[in-house]
């Protein structure tokens, strides 16, 4: 496509909807930023369908909450949260979680702050949002909107129509605009001028968009308010020098109160630019963006490379992402320097793993130093311990050099808040024993299923598909379960009670492998073994399984009488 002059459309996000969400009572609405946090306390959550896309609109979010709050605070309106020239972050914490509307309104004047508020409009000739306004290539051409909508750009498997392939409103616009800086794939760019390094009219590969080279855990309250406060890193956010000066607040600067950004990388002489905090991160912007609108839509779009960002961090500091845990990494790490790299989540049993990875706090066998949590749970100390949330996995997985998207990871499990602490070892151990076990039986179970094939005369094959199938539907259960979860609740109590619905689950799944079976299954066959003949048959496996789901988990089987009359003696 090329490039076109026309009038540009007048569209400011402080006053424009453009953010979709789901209300407390269960409706769904489209706001202004001004009426998010306006409306915050009655606002559940966002709800734009799409994981991606609502982590990276809430990254902005929290980001404007941030720099509200913090401009707030180091004026007058912060003098009553002082404590002996301290701030008190919990006083402050607990006065947002009145859910009075005035407690929002340093948001809305920060918002409608005409420095700020005109850094907010998607189409300013001089600084559009979180784009470049004279982005172009030497051929002035520029691609078609899908080019931003991930699941749209091939012809191929999209659930987008066609015409919404073709446009996009412009509400649509900002969010996937957002979301393209968070999890564009690597790749070659489109060449931008003013970018010294294009090579030949092209942006080689600096990798992918921040959010998608790191695995997210959001933590949800019961409406956006209190999300955006427990995704809120206290520590890095509300730090003071030692003049009582908050740190963060001339140097964390989002990309609307800074400078423009070019066509150029912000260190244009650096392999990579540096974050100066929170809000850099949260609005980092990997790609230089141009929007081309028509008729009041956005039909065309140029995106080349932008900043590129740091992978690894030394001594476990500069870890400005607060929404990410970080790994050890024994091979990159020298003597008196250590390297630790975001961690990602698997895409596989997301749940099963991921439980352990924000709940526990060990090191994990085959590690020197145990991962270190996302740096927003260090703040959970300021909320009731009785609350409960619900924590969010998001993550990326592309494929083909990171050249294209692959799979989208979202997982969400609810659990009491005291859970996430420091505190309460035991149950928390239990917790993911559980899982663990969960994990450990249902491989037996596709065990079970390759040896149901050598009953019926076949070859043993190790069934994945019977583990994974169990391992997916046993999710549900498990995440009721942990609804019933609180830091009150006696250890022993939580590893029987999942021991018994997962005991008598995998078993049901087992009687159902059966039954699906050839019928040859019943008879079963002989097999011979270090010269010795045994018979292999539906009812031989199964007591194999029962004995292996025993050990597993031990209390889900009574003890018998006269065993426990040993026990006493």
């Amino acid at each position: 496509m090329e490039q076109t002059g026309k009038a540009l459309p007048d569209f400011n996000l402080v006053e424009r909807p453009w953010i979709r969400v789901q209300t407390q009572d269960g409706s769904l609405k489209e706001l202004s930023l001004e009426e998010l946090f306006s409306e915050g306390y009655t606002v559940h959550r966002l709800s734009h369908d799409d994981a991606l896309i609502d982590t990276a609109v809430l990254a902005v979010l929290e980001a404007i909450f941030i720099r509200a709050n913090l401009r707030y605070v180091t004026g007058n309106g912060g003098d009553k949260f002082l404590d002996e020239d301290r701030f008190n972050t919990k006083a402050w914490v607990q006065h947002m979680l009145t859910e009075q509307p005035s407690n929002l309104e340093p948001v809305i004047d920060y918002l409608n702050d005409e420095n700020i508020k005109t850094r907010f409009n998607l189409f300013h000739p001089e600084h559009p949002f979180m784009q470049v306004a004279d982005l172009h290539t030497e051929k002035g051409a520029f691609s078609n909107i899908s080019r931003i909508i991930f699941d749209s750009e091939s012809d191929h498997f999209s659930i987008r129509a066609d015409k919404g392939k073709q446009s996009l409103s412009l509400g649509e616009a900002a969010r996937y605009l957002i979301a393209t800086h968070g999890y564009d794939y690597s790749g070659i760019k489109s060449g931008a001028v003013g970018d010294t390094r294009v090579k030949g009219g092209k942006g080689y590969p600096i990798g992918t968009g921040w959010h998608g080279a790191t695995g997210k855990v959001l933590l949800h309250g019961k409406n956006i308010v209190e999300t955006l406060l427990l995704n809120m890193p206290f520590g890095e956010s509300f730090a003071l020098n030692e003049d009582g000066y908050f740190t963060a607040y001339e140097t964390d600067l989002p990309v609307w109160e800074r400078s423009p950004d070019t066509a150029a990388q912000r260190e244009p002489d650096q392999e990579t630019v540096q974050p100066t905090g929170v809000c850099d991160v949260l609005t980092w912007q990997s790609r230089r963006i141009r929007l081309f609108p028509h008729n009041n839509e956005v039909t065309g779009v140029l995106v080349s490379n932008g900043d590129k960002i740091p992978d690894k961090f030394v001594d476990a500091t500069n870890r400005f992402d607060p929404w990410t845990g970080y790994r050890y990494s024994k091979n990159q790490s020298k003597k008196n320097l250590e390297i630790w790299m975001p961690l990602q989540h698997s895409p596989e049993r997301t749940l099963w793993r991921g439980v352990e990875a924000f709940i526990a706090q060990t090191t994990a066998k085959g590690e020197e130093k145990a991962p270190i949590k996302p740096a927003t749970f260090t703040g959970l100390r300021y909320f009731p311990e009785k609350n409960h949330l619900s924590v969010q996995l998001v993550g990326v997985v592309y494929g083909t050099q990171n050249s294209v998207i692959e799979t989208v990871i979202d997982e969400t499990l609810p659990i009491e808040l005291a859970l996430l602490t420091e505190k309460y070892e035991k149950q928390k151990a239990a917790i993911t024993e559980n899982a663990a076990k969960s994990v450990e039986a249902s491989v037996r179970l596709g065990s079970f299923s390759g040896r149901l094939l050598v009953a019926a005369g076949k070859e043993y094959i190790f069934q994945a598909s019977a583990t994974e199938s169990a391992l997916h539907r046993l999710e549900q259960e498990y995440k009721r379960w942990l609804r019933t979860i609180t830091h009150e609740s006696k250890p022993e109590d939580l590893k029987k009670s999942w021991q018994i619905a997962a005991n008598n689950f995998l078993r049901a799944e087992a009687n159902h492998l059966v039954a699906v079976a050839p019928p040859r299954v019943q008879v079963g066959r002989f097999q011979r073994n270090n010269n010795e003949e045994s018979l292999i048959s539906a009812a031989t496996v199964h007591r194999s399984l029962v004995k292996s789901l025993k050990n597993i988990f031990p209390l889900a089987y009574p003890v018998p009488r006269k065993e426990k009359d040993n026990e006493q003696q």
